[in-house]
């Protein structure tokens, strides 16, 4: 099996730190606490993952009910956003600070460290990068790890850096190592993805004047990408102190062909 291989089967195995806990410890990991140049195998459990997102429910207006308002032509007179979204979070993470992982001596023989570090293709030094997004690949003695090159590094549930790990000897053996690096504080936080799903209208209504003695609106709808979908136009005879501008009933202090001024009554766009 190749170690790409590998890795597409091992990060199935991980989705967030906090499912750490909950996986139970078999005998199939073979894992000596004392670290030796000596290879051991590497195997992972599978953990289930389904049900490990979250629904977040994005609805508001812009303007607020029962206060003053004062708007010019071609200004917002109120904004509507009802969506659901959906997030879920990736077998991947990303450091808060660039850093570099200084492999320690440990255990290995003073002649063979230098040969074995060159023979596994791997650097005394390696970087980590910010901008880089690294991948979970599976868990140890309830720890988990993510993958730099051919290094393993131990985080814990809380994305926290830990300092023993783990290099690839091939795609079923890994040496343990210990290892320091050049700044504190390194924490590792985990990748979301976010489906926006089916929601109600988001949209603006825009004050257009007032042409004799009615008023002029627009309505603009958006995606959830804000991509303009469609414009109508509404004009409303001032015949009264309050006026229904698509659903949303507004008491009118004064109105121009430039200005107007008004009172939102309603709460519409709170509505589910």
């Amino acid at each position: 099996m190749s170690v790409l291989t590998l890795q597409k089967k091992i990060l199935l195995t991980l989705l967030v730190f906090s499912l750490l806990a909950a996986c139970s410890s078999k005998d199939s990991v073979v894992y000596s606490k004392n670290f030796t140049n000596k290879s051991i195998r590497l195997s992972f459990d599978d953990i289930d993952l389904s049900g490990f997102t979250t629904i977040k429910q994005t609805n508001s207006q812009s303007q607020k009910t029962n206060e003053n308002i004062t708007i010019h032509k071609d200004e917002v007179v109120i904004s509507s956003k009802d969506y659901t979204e959906k997030i879920f979070m990736l077998p991947f993470v990303r450091a808060n600070k660039d850093f570099s992982i200084i492999i320690q001596k440990g255990n290995f023989k003073s002649d063979s460290f230098e040969e074995t570090l060159k023979k596994l293709n791997v650097s005394k030094k390696n970087p980590v990068y910010d901008s880089i997004t690294y991948p979970i690949v599976g868990m140890l003695d309830n720890i988990g790890y993510i993958q730099i090159g051919n290094i393993y590094i131990a985080i814990s549930k809380k994305g926290k850096l830990l300092f023993n790990g783990l290099i690839a000897v091939d795609s079923k053996k890994v040496i343990p190592i210990k290892y320091t690096v050049n700044y504190e504080d390194i924490v590792f936080s985990v990748i979301e993805e976010t489906t926006v799903l089916a929601g109600k209208e988001n949209y603006k209504i825009i004050y257009k004047g007032k042409k004799g003695s009615e008023l002029l609106f627009e309505k603009r709808i958006y995606n959830h990408n804000n991509e303009l979908l469609k414009k109508s136009e509404l004009s409303i005879p001032l015949s009264a102190t309050s006026i229904d501008v698509w659903g949303h009933i507004l008491k009118v202090q004064t109105a121009t062909s430039e200005t107007l001024q008004y009172i939102l009554e309603d709460k519409k766009a709170l509505i589910k």
